[in-house]
């Protein structure tokens, strides 16, 4: 018997998540380009852009999710999350979409719906920065 263990995936950074998910859109028809960016302080982030319709993907890599996500929203204890600077965030267009990568799934959703389901709170490591989180349990499943 097959289980889903024999199919886990083993991402070990954002250049390797990046590709995976090219390559899944590729197969859905998408055409993309990679765009990396600088280094941020949860990982690197890479933007994928859609040649047709100039949709952006952009991909973030974790090594773990957000483990203290229920310990900062009540609401949600016992879950985890990922986060984003909200700076970020107010970059991309409603439309775009955004890729939370982490070792063995990646995860997505759009920026509207990220808008629409995120809490705000400040950025430990920057004054004056706010991040903006989800859980993971409001986002979909990509691989």
């Amino acid at each position: 018997m097959i289980t889903d263990r024999e199919y886990r995936i083993n991402i070990h950074s954002v250049e390797q998540a990046a590709s995976l998910i090219e390559r899944k859109l590729a197969n859905m028809g998408i055409d993309t380009h990679k765009h990396p960016t600088a280094r941020h302080e949860n990982g690197k982030h890479v933007y994928l852009k859609n040649r047709k319709d100039f949709v952006t993907y952009y991909i973030k890599f974790a090594t773990a999710p957000f483990l203290k996500f229920g310990d900062y929203f009540r609401q949600y204890k016992g879950q985890v999350g990922d986060s984003m600077n909200q700076d970020r965030i107010n970059e991309l267009q409603d439309n775009d979409v955004l890729f939370f990568a982490q070792p063995h799934y990646i995860y997505y959703c759009s920026v509207a719906h990220f808008k629409e389901f995120a809490l705000v709170r400040p950025n430990d490591k920057s004054q004056g920065k706010l991040v903006m989180s989800i859980a993971i349990s409001k986002l979909e499943r990509f691989i």
